[in-house]
Parts: structure tokens; C-alpha cells; sequence
């Protein structure tokens, strides 16, 4: 689900839509991409979305 979560988010939607199109509530959206962040050692989502883009993640 937090790939998930990086994905739709780098393709430029937002936490709302993001939660929609996964079927949970924003705060789960956030929550998932949280610990994406915390994973990766970044310091915030574009960082992570960068990180694994790089790695093949997403």
C-alpha cells in the first residue's frame, strides 16, 4: 500500500484522491506515505517519491 501511496502521488494526485482511489481515508493515505518517508530516510514525500523512482520501487 505505500507503494501504492508514492505512486498515485507522483502522478500528481492529491491525499484525497489518492485515499478514494485506494478505498480508505485520508489519514491511512497519510499514514501509509509516513512510513514510506521513514523507510527511505527522507525528509519528505518528494524526496521519497525520488528515492524510489531510483531504486525501481515505482
Amino acid at each position: 500500500r505505500e507503494r501504492e501511496c508514492l505512486f498515485w502521488v507522483s502522478e500528481g494526485k492529491t491525499t484525497d484522491e489518492v485515499a478514494v482511489i485506494l478505498g480508505v481515508s485520508s489519514n491511512t493515505v497519510n499514514s501509509y506515505i509516513t512510513h514510506a518517508i521513514q523507510k527511505f530516510a527522507a525528509s519528505n514525500r518528494a524526496m521519497a517519491i525520488a528515492t524510489a523512482i531510483r531504486s525501481g520501487i515505482i
